[in-house]
């Protein structure tokens, strides 16, 4: 069956609020996501600063009202054992939010189906490009659908599903996050805690009913599944956070790579982590999503008409994003050297040379 124009995969922050966006500039366009996609992650900061973006988005009030936990400033250990406080009263902008994301994913997606984006909830099993169209075959509970857009999105994160495909990768790292939910005696205070640590560093953050997200970030070969107590044990601000605590449930172990993806492809466009995904280090990741939906949706109507320009400047942008996303990773890691040996710490001192960033590992597997 022939489809809408634009076809988005992915119904995360980049693919609602694209697809949000396309519907209320009159594209075509539907959303194809499986349900438990929708589902979202725990453990995210949304920094202030994407107001702008919210407001542009026409969602700001409607975002207001899910009443998220606000986030008041940081407390971390980075580059020695002192601690460091920073409040969000300096920020212009004000608190950030500690984000459920099941109900923001939840309230774009249905901003995006009210603004009339059509949603097919089922899993992609082919995508096929030929004179002009794509070729899009789903699997839904009704059975398989096809739909044949002009346009594809890819909005599926760090899976990248369109760019593993056919795209060219910039792969930086190959950091992991491992998860845990804590359940506290008393409500945790409403600040991010950084902390790092012989194999990587963690992060911890207040979640929703009284419970603490603990997180783990180490390089995929780093971690075993048996190492938790034993690394938790051995740092400061994390584990009293987790004193007295209750674990909820065992590690979710999630990707966090840093991967700048282009997909050098008529007709097919990237969005959010999918385009460009940053170290959790930054808590930009939420807030980049944002930003790539408003910009990629004022790219789609030059494409449509087969004007490629405009893309081109969006992958300059999103490029140039990277480049100075590479500079404070490369600056904000060099802070910390009381583990000059450790294999976590080593690595990331050798990813740049005086020439510029190492050569990237161009591939990753399907």
């Amino acid at each position: 069956m022939t489809g809408p124009e634009v076809v988005v995969v992915g119904a995360g922050p980049a693919g609602s609020a694209t697809a949000l966006q396309l519907a209320r500039c009159g594209v075509s366009v539907s959303v194809v996501t499986a349900p438990h996609q929708r589902r979202g992650p725990h453990g995210e900061v949304l920094k202030a600063v994407a107001e702008p973006s919210l407001r542009r988005l026409g969602v700001w009030e409607l975002f207001l009202a899910l009443d998220l936990p606000p986030s008041r400033g940081i407390v971390s250990a980075w580059g020695s054992e002192s601690l460091a406080e920073w409040s969000s009263i300096w920020n212009p902008y004000g608190d950030g939010w500690t984000v459920d994301r099941p109900a923001f994913d939840r309230l774009l997606l249905e901003c995006a189906r009210e603004a009339g984006s059509g949603l097919v909830e089922g899993r992609v099993l082919d995508a096929q490009s030929s004179a002009g169209r794509w070729r899009i075959t789903a699997r839904t509970q009704l059975g398989v659908v096809e739909l044949e857009p002009t346009l594809v999105i890819d909005a599926t994160g760090r899976s990248v599903w369109l760019g593993r495909r056919m795209g060219e990768h910039r792969l930086v790292d190959r950091l992991i996050g491992v998860l845990r939910r804590y359940r506290c005696r008393r409500s945790p205070e409403p600040v991010l805690t950084v902390e790092a640590a012989e194999d990587g560093w963690w992060y911890a953050v207040p979640a929703p009913v009284g419970e603490l997200v603990v997180v783990h970030m180490t390089d995929a070969d780093l971690w075993s599944t048996r190492d938790w107590d034993r690394r938790l044990a051995k740092t400061r601000l994390i584990r009293r956070l987790c004193e007295g605590a209750a674990p909820v449930r065992g590690e979710v172990v999630r990707p966090a790579y840093s991967v700048r993806t282009v997909l050098d492809l008529p007709g097919a466009l990237a969005v959010g982590d999918a385009c460009l995904a940053v170290d959790p280090l930054s808590s930009d990741g939420l807030c980049f999503s944002l930003v790539s939906a408003l910009e990629a949706a004022a790219v789609v109507p030059a494409l449509l008409e087969g004007d490629a320009r405009p893309r081109q400047r969006y992958e300059e942008g999103a490029d140039r994003v990277f480049a100075r996303y590479l500079e404070r990773r490369e600056a904000v890691y060099g802070l910390e050297r009381r583990w000059p040996t450790a294999p976590f710490w080593a690595r990331r001192r050798q990813c740049h040379t005086r020439e510029g960033p190492a050569p990237y590992i161009s591939k990753m597997s399907a």
